[in-house]
């Protein structure tokens, strides 16, 4: 994903990095902001992984986490599925 998305942004303000979440291997307080997708539901250490986003960011830094998940509700869960089967916008030159 992080060659996918290498094109789309502006390399002097964007650097993607590979890492565990738990040890990042970036300087305390040295990002204005960082920014995970789809990603966070697959951390171990939650906690653990927060408090080292948390370390890594300068004081009013920010932390942006982009997930979803399933409603269980049913009626939601339809409406959602439908959303996103039917008009959910797709880049079809990244599939």
């Amino acid at each position: 994903m992080l060659r996918a998305g290498a094109g789309k942004v502006v390399r002097s303000l964007v650097a993607p990095v590979a890492a565990d979440a738990v040890e990042l291997p970036i300087g305390s307080s040295s990002l204005a902001g960082a920014i995970v997708a789809f990603g966070i539901r697959n951390v171990a250490g939650l906690d653990q992984a927060l408090k080292e986003a948390l370390r890594v960011l300068v004081p009013g830094g920010r932390l942006v986490i982009l997930e979803f998940s399933t409603p269980r509700a049913r009626v939601l869960r339809s409406l959602y599925l439908f959303y996103f089967r039917e008009h959910a916008p797709v880049d079809r030159q990244d599939s």
